[in-house]
Parts: C-alpha cells; sequence; structure tokens
C-alpha cells in the first residue's frame, strides 16, 4: 500500500476521529450518493479512501487540512498561500469530486 494511502487509510478508521466523522457526514446524507451500491458506512468510509487517493493532490491537500487536520478555512489560507475565495471553492470543489467520484 503506497504511503499516502496508508495515512489516509488510518486517519479514516481511527475511532472518534472527527474529520472521518465530519467527511462521512458531508457525503452520507447526499442526494447523488442514495442511489448507489453504497449500503453502510464501512463502505462508503472505502469508497472515500480509495476517491481521496485518486483526488489531484491540490484537492487532496485541502480534504486533508480541513477534515483530518481539523484546520479552519483561515488557517489554511496561509499554508496554501491562496485567497480565502480559493481555498472555499477547492473544499466544495473537492467534495463535488468525492461525491460524483463514489456515485459511479
Amino acid at each position: 500500500m503506497p504511503r499516502k494511502q496508508f495515512l489516509f487509510h488510518n486517519k479514516l478508521n481511527q475511532p472518534n476521529n472527527p474529520g472521518s466523522d465530519m467527511l462521512y457526514m458531508s457525503l452520507a446524507g447526499s442526494k447523488s450518493l442514495q442511489n448507489t451500491s453504497v449500503n453502510s458506512k464501512d463502505e462508503l468510509v472505502e469508497k472515500m479512501l480509495v476517491c481521496i487517493e485518486n483526488l489531484p493532490p491540490r484537492y487532496k491537500e485541502i480534504i486533508d487540512l480541513y477534515f483530518f487536520q481539523s484546520k479552519t478555512i483561515k488557517e489554511i489560507i496561509p499554508i496554501i498561500g491562496m485567497s480565502e475565495s480559493t481555498v472555499r471553492n477547492r473544499l466544495g470543489y473537492s467534495l463535488h469530486l468525492l461525491k460524483k467520484n463514489i456515485a459511479k
């Protein structure tokens, strides 16, 4: 298993990990996921892992910072050196890509 995938795998499966719970809740209620073959939280977490690994690095970084490192938008701005609107847009688009890829 590649190192990055191992890191996300550990983060997603940590008990009481607020990041994975937040990400799960962000995706679980999506209408686009209601007609998929994902029937349980474990299946969705596994699909999230695969989909996160397939995201371009700039979107993967936003997911990691926001959900798993619990950084706020304001804290992410200096880390990636982008404007607040860019950070918000990338976060939103990252979630859009995850929902789209999980629904496949």
